[in-house]
């Protein structure tokens, strides 16, 4: 049970001939609509399969790289029943891709709209519920004589409507009960135990003892309670899934998700504005190390992009004017104009930030949750043979009735959702307050935080254009536009701010020309004229000394002057340090800036902060990094981009965000600048995750252990038990929720 899926070194499938349904996929045209991302040898694709329907399933899926050269990735989004796969096309084609898919028992239906998808997921389940509520109804139609113990007249009918309630009982066992079934059966299959093991189990064994009984004359058997344990097993699993649709923590956390882009107004004016709300036809500004929201045209003459965030790989990319970007693609470089060539894909974008590539090792509860749910269906079989044994003794017609309710009302499912249930309500809570985490792994290492770092620029403090102020001397209109042009392409908050100086007070004409920034110390931008440099005083080589946030401007090898950003700290940020401090934290400030600083920050901390100056990005990912190795457990706030590997190190990383919002897959959650006096109540709620995680945990064990004690003595039925295993799983989806509304209201986030 350990290695739990274990696949062989050399796997192999036997391929079925899927009789050219996937013809239509060799056709070039149709398949550019059908793929996320074709560029170089890799292709992207997300297919809609509606045959998956467990664990067993996404483990096959996700291991298709080891059934077939080719397969880079393949990622599963179980509640969708989609796989997101990325293949090199020089090795396998799409065709084959489906084909493939469709030889091990998941024949995708590509290119499918959302809607028609979930159609078919939910005509097939309530077909499936309907013919198990109709089927049950009418056995229990058949079986009231049995019930009313009538006298020997009913004899000459017993045979005749037993024999009708096993006609009823087909459909339910092959087809309502068919994906327990199939799934536990693919299961034991590979070696494993799955949770549909013990529930199929129970299913057979109750099926097997109705027919015989049926069969030998002596009436129904326990064909009621199989037909009624089926339909509230559905009935249960219908809920859940309203449930998880309401709630729909992925969905949910994506609609507050703070992503907004540079588009251009109708008279060629740039404004800020959230993602939803770009259309195809629009103009977009990217700048330099953003994420692309959605596949556009590129405008401009050339741009290099980066598409490591969807196919894993790193290389660079250059492309043309006229030439399709793909939505997920970096930005690197000068910035670039594009035309949004179809409608920003939300989810789309999440998936990126979900990415196997930035995940973490499971925490600790999350790790005790899947260690008991897995040795769980092992200990609840060794037990179910043990009261078998001893009943088989007292009384063996008691065997079938008290296994079956055992391996029925003793069920994990009530376990396995108090985690992402109580967790996924207060990612919701923090959502709504300005706090956009990755997922609920992260609200578990909140609670676990012993030292926070902050970054200066962009974190404490503001940067606007009324901050700023200009020494030196007097600026061109070249110097101007080529200033403008370098700051434009970048979303430092310096850059941010002196572009915004600069447009308010100069009159200039936009340029283009040659762009490089180097994080942590400034920009370097050139024409065929003329070359510029502004940053710090180490990147331009000058002996001046920086006056706190400095940006030099070096024109052609020459200092001719410098932009001043003034400091001035967010509101709110002394109430929230003072807080942490007292909690007991240990503050740390990461600055770029030079030791002029420490004044204006000595006053903001106590003496037992650490304030670290002139450090690079790699500095702080250093300084991140021996904190860690002396059993420290960070949470840092940056900029996301000069900050990012620094980000990525921490144990959470949150990068504050202003009127610009970067998204950026090496953090572990974005704060909307504006909620930075929130963050003591959020840290309080996320600390009672683990609280409430507790209380639904303790419910889970004492349901099981109560409703396994009745069971195993005889005192529950099979159809109770049936009854009783939905109502489980309903109940702590309910206290979770409770829990964390009636906390989230006493810490003031709803």
């Amino acid at each position: 049970m350990g290695t739990y899926y274990s696949i062989e070194s050399a796997p192999g499938i036997k391929p079925k001939d899927a009789g050219g349904k996937y013809a239509f996929l060799d056709n070039e045209d149709l398949t550019r609509e059908l793929v996320n991302f074709k560029e170089g040898n890799l292709t992207n694709f997300t297919a809609f399969l509606p045959e998956i329907h467990c664990s067993s399933c996404i483990w096959l899926l996700e291991n298709l790289h080891k059934l077939q050269p080719g397969v880079k990735s393949s990622q599963v989004n179980f509640t969708k029943k989609e796989a997101t796969i990325t293949f090199d096309h020089s090795v396998i084609s799409l065709r084959k891709m489906a084909e493939l898919m469709d030889a091990i028992g998941y024949p995708p239906a590509i290119g499918k709209p959302q809607g028609q998808k979930n159609k078919i997921i939910n005509n097939h389940f309530i077909i499936q519920l309907g013919v198990a509520g109709f089927c049950f109804g009418n056995i229990m139609l058949f079986s009231f004589p049995e019930y009313l113990n009538v006298d020997d007249t009913f004899d000459e009918y017993r045979n005749f409507f037993a024999y009708l309630i096993f006609a009823l009982s087909l459909p339910i066992l092959f087809f309502s009960a068919k994906d327990y079934l199939i799934s536990a059966y693919k299961a034991l299959r590979i070696k494993v135990l799955n949770l549909d093991v013990p529930i199929s189990l129970g299913i057979l064994v109750l099926y097997a003892k109705s027919t015989y009984d049926i069969f030998s004359g002596l009436g129904p058997g326990y064909m009621d309670s199989f037909a009624g344990f089926i339909f509230f097993l559905l009935v249960g699993k219908w809920f859940q899934n309203k449930t998880y649709q309401a709630l729909s923590f992925d969905r949910d956390y994506t609609s507050y998700f703070p992503l907004a882009v540079t588009r251009f107004t109708a008279d060629n004016k740039e404004e800020i504005v959230q993602i939803e709300k770009i259309k195809p036809g629009d103009e977009l500004l990217i700048h330099n190390e953003e994420i692309l929201p959605a596949d556009a045209i590129l405008l401009d003459s050339e741009a290099r992009m980066d598409y490591s965030f969807v196919t894993g790989e790193s290389d660079q990319i250059k492309k043309s004017a006229n030439a399709v970007l793909f939505a997920g693609g970096k930005l690197i470089g000068k910035s670039a104009r594009v035309k949004v060539k179809e409608q920003v894909k939300r989810s789309y974008l999440t998936d990126l930030w979900n990415n196997e590539v930035f995940k973490r090792e499971k925490s600790g509860l999350s790790k005790i949750q899947d260690t008991v749910s897995r040795y769980f269906l092992l200990v609840l079989l060794i037990i179910t043979c043990i009261i078998a044994g001893f009943w088989l003794w007292i009384d063996p017609s008691m065997v079938v009735p008290v296994v079956t309710a055992v391996l029925i009302v003793a069920c994990p499912c009530a376990l396995s959702l108090s985690y992402p249930f109580t967790f996924g309500n207060i990612l919701r809570a923090i959502g709504r307050n300005g706090l956009y985490l990755k997922n609920t792994r992260v609200i578990e290492d909140l609670d676990e935080i012993t030292d926070v770092v902050f970054d200066k620029t962009g974190t404490l403090t503001l940067g606007s254009s009324k901050d700023v102020t200009y020494e030196g001397e007097l600026l061109t209109p070249d110097q101007l536009a080529l200033i403008d042009f370098a700051t434009r392409s970048s979303t430092h908050p310096m850059s941010v701010a002196i572009r915004s100086y600069i447009q308010h007070n100069y009159e200039y004409e936009p340029i283009s020309g040659e762009f490089e920034e180097h994080a942590g110390l400034g920009i370097a931008a050139s024409t065929s004229l003329n070359q510029l440099k502004i940053g710090s005083y180490r990147f331009v080589d000058t002996e001046k000394i920086d006056e706190e946030t400095t940006s030099f401007i070096q024109w052609n090898g020459y200092i001719i002057g410098r932009f001043y950003i003034r400091q001035v700290f967010r509101p709110h940020i002394e109430n929230l340090i003072s807080t942490w401090q007292k909690k007991g934290y240990k503050l740390h400030v990461l600055t770029g800036d030079n030791e002029r600083s420490r004044d204006s920050l000595e006053k903001l901390f106590s003496e037992s902060s650490l304030l670290n100056f002139h450090q690079s990005p790699q500095m702080k990912l250093e300084y991140i990094r021996s904190l860690q190795e002396n059993g420290k457990r960070v949470l840092m706030f940056g900029d996301g981009l000069n900050d990012a590997g620094a980000l990525k190190q921490s144990d959470v990383g949150i990068a504050v965000s202003d009127n610009i919002y970067q998204f950026s897959p090496a953090c572990d959650g974005i704060l909307d600048a504006g909620h930075f006096s929130k963050l003591p109540n959020i840290m309080e709620l996320a600390a009672y995750g683990k609280q409430a995680l507790k209380i639904c945990f303790l419910f889970s064990l004492l349901y099981n252990i109560i409703g396994l004690s009745f069971a195993a003595t005889g005192m529950l039925s099979p159809l109770i038990a049936a009854i009783l295993m939905p109502l489980s799983s309903i109940t702590v989806v309910f206290l979770s929720f409770i829990l964390v509304t009636l906390r989230a209201k006493r810490t003031e986030l709803l």
